[in-house]
C-alpha cells in the first residue's frame, strides 16, 4: 500500500446528535466490531467492504453509515441494542483494527466482489437471501454474498 492511497488514522470522536451520539466512522468501526471482532483482519475489511457496498448502491440504506447499519433488521448486533450502549475504547486494538478497515475500504478497494450481505453458518442458519443470491467468498467464519443470482 502506497501512503497516497491511505487516509490518516483518526482517532473517532463523540458527536452528539439526537439520533446517535457517536461519528459515521465510530459508529461504522463499532458495527465491524460487533460483527467480526473475532475474525481476522481480513474478515474486518470484507465487513468493512459490505457497510461501504451497502452505502454506495444504496442497498436498504439511504447511502449514510447511520441508515445503513442502523436500518431495522440489517445489522444483527444493532437489534434490541442501542448505540448508546456501545464505547469505542481508543486502547482496544480490535476496535483499532475496525477504524483502520472502515479506513481503508473507503478507497473502493474490492474485497468481497460487490457483497452486500454476510452470513455465519455456524451462528445462524441459512437465510433464505443466501440460496438465491451468489456467494463471492468465504473468509473466516462468514460467508458473503452479492446481489446477482444463481
Amino acid at each position: 500500500l502506497s501512503s497516497s492511497t491511505l487516509r490518516p488514522l483518526v482517532l473517532p470522536e463523540l458527536n452528539h446528535t439526537k439520533e446517535s451520539i457517536h461519528s459515521d466512522d465510530t459508529l461504522a468501526a463499532l458495527t465491524i466490531y460487533l460483527e467480526a471482532r473475532g475474525e481476522s483482519f481480513a474478515g474486518k475489511l470484507a465487513v468493512a467492504a459490505v457497510i461501504r457496498n451497502r452505502m454506495n448502491f444504496k442497498y436498504h440504506s439511504d447511502g449514510t453509515v447511520k441508515d445503513t447499519v442502523l436500518r431495522p433488521k440489517q445489522f444483527e448486533p444493532w437489534i434490541g441494542r442501542h448505540p448508546e450502549d456501545v464505547r469505542f475504547d481508543p486502547t482496544n486494538r480490535k476496535m483499532l483494527d475496525c477504524l483502520l478497515a472502515w479506513n481503508l475500504v473507503q478507497d473502493g478497494r474490492n474485497i468481497v466482489d460487490g457483497a452486500v450481505l454476510f452470513y455465519n453458518p455456524q451462528l445462524v442458519k441459512t437465510p433464505r437471501w443466501a440460496q438465491v443470491n451468489r456467494k463471492v467468498a468465504t473468509i473466516g467464519g462468514h460467508e458473503f454474498f452479492n446481489k446477482h443470482t444463481i
